[in-house]
């Protein structure tokens, strides 16, 4: 699991033109341009910023910015309340205004994707998108994980891209390219077992998601905050949680 820290990319091009001693013929918008490619093939979604950016709609649409990666949910929002909105399914979407003003109940207001822009089931508000963002330092260059093993997935990625150029104009033997591109393989497989790879607090949330007795049918409404909630059973001998130990530092039952 990845910890949440980034490192420039600026550091990752210094260790390659200080490792290859390649500096002239190598285009600094090229090297940017494979890091992204890098990072997206890798394709772990910790390896982005989380972040909630507000959208606001006029027309039905709205604009998405640039930097977005992956759309994890969409909200609507007016008045301090909000809403969770789904992908909307009918081939022909039309722009509805939903009247519905019952907010626990599940949403029927919908979007879709299109052209860089969300249209949405309303002509006019705000929605809400938690999404995932690509990041960049102040001089520009994209910020990676700060982990060994992306760090060298997208430095021999790079050195790939850099190798191939000097093998097919006949400036590098074919075995020093191969053994590049052998590691360029090891290190993207590395990365991407490193960043998919759940620590114990994840693992402890994704298990109490699968066992339990009865299915959460309705995650989406609360946007998932109860994803990771234990199942709790009730006594109904005295009507508390079968976990009669839980007790908080004042001594009252925490359930």
């Amino acid at each position: 699991m990845l910890t949440g820290k980034y490192k420039s990319l600026e550091f990752v091009v210094e260790k390659i033109f200080r490792d290859t001693g390649l500096i002239e013929g190598v285009d600094i918008y090229d090297v940017v341009e494979w890091a992204g490619e890098c990072v997206e093939l890798i394709g772990v979604p910790d390896s982005y910023s989380n972040q909630v950016v507000t959208i606001n709609i006029k027309e039905g649409r709205g604009k998405l910015p640039c930097n977005i990666i992956y759309i994890r949910q969409v909200r609507y929002i007016k008045d301090g309340c909000n809403m969770p909105m789904r992908y909307e399914s009918s081939n022909f979407h039309r722009f509805v205004e939903n009247v519905n003003n019952d907010y626990a109940n599940n949403s029927e207001l919908t979007y879709q994707l299109n052209d860089d822009c969300i249209f949405t089931s309303f002509e006019e508000g705000d929605v809400e998108m938690a999404c995932d963002v690509f990041l960049i330092d102040e001089k520009g260059f994209p910020l990676i994980p700060d982990n060994i093993k992306y760090i060298k997935a997208v430095e021999y990625y790079i050195r790939e891209k850099i190798d191939y150029k000097l093998w097919r104009h006949g400036k590098l033997n074919k075995d020093v390219y191969e053994k590049t591109v052998q590691d360029q393989l090891w290190y993207l497989g590395a990365a991407q077992s490193s960043g998919v790879m759940p620590n114990a607090d994840r693992l402890e949330s994704i298990k109490n998601n699968w066992i339990r007795l009865i299915p959460q049918i309705n995650q989406h409404s609360d946007y998932f905050r109860s994803f990771g909630h234990q199942e709790k059973r009730i006594n109904h001998s005295n009507g508390r949680s079968s976990n009669l130990d839980a007790k908080d530092v004042s001594g009252n039952y925490l359930f």
